[in-house]
């Protein structure tokens, strides 16, 4: 599965240098992210869509809604059973773009959703249940012609709906490119 998603990730990126996928403007982006907390690696595939929204307080602010979709892979560094487990969920998002006129727009991007997980336990951690929410914060920069990249620190969670509940919480990085 690494080696999988180590070549879907090169993939993209020399899709985005070369500007191949580059769309300025285009509602709907492709990407991977991949991170790791608690010791757990997390690998992932993103879909981001940004609605035709005619929003005047958000276009006046720059910010942009969004939805994200995305389909992670969980690994476990050391703990023997419960080694992985996989992850899907869906995320509304506020992508505020802090200089809009700078070539190179640095962003941040606060997200909240739902996610469903595969199994309920990770390296020992236990969910309890398989219904998550999940919230994101991304701090990052969009490239002329290119992609977004981005940091962000990413935390699921059940919320307490039942217990135990230990969440992961894990930071990364992620790379976007627009579709045509």
């Amino acid at each position: 599965m690494a080696r999988l998603g180590s070549r879907i990730a090169l993939g993209l990126v020399a899709a985005a240098v070369a500007g191949v996928a580059a769309a300025e403007g285009s509602p709907v982006q492709i990407g991977v992210a991949g991170g790791t907390g608690n010791n757990v690696n997390v690998f992932g595939l993103q879909a981001a869509w940004a609605p035709p929204l005619d929003v005047p307080s958000l276009q006046r602010h720059a910010v942009e809604a969004r939805v994200l979709g995305q389909f992670e892979y969980w690994g476990a560094h050391d703990h023997p059973d419960n080694r992985s487990l996989v992850d899907a969920g869906a995320l509304a998002a506020l992508h505020w773009t802090m200089a809009p006129a700078s070539e190179y727009k640095p962003y941040l991007e606060p997200a909240l959703g739902i996610e469903l997980l595969s199994h309920v336990k990770i390296n020992g951690r236990d969910f309890t249940t398989a219904f998550q929410f999940g919230s994101q914060l991304a701090a990052g920069i969009v490239i002329p012609r290119c992609c977004e990249v981005a940091a962000f620190v990413h935390h699921t969670s059940n919320g307490d709906i039942k217990l135990p509940n230990w969440g992961l919480s894990y930071a990364g990085l992620m790379l976007r490119v627009a579709l045509p």
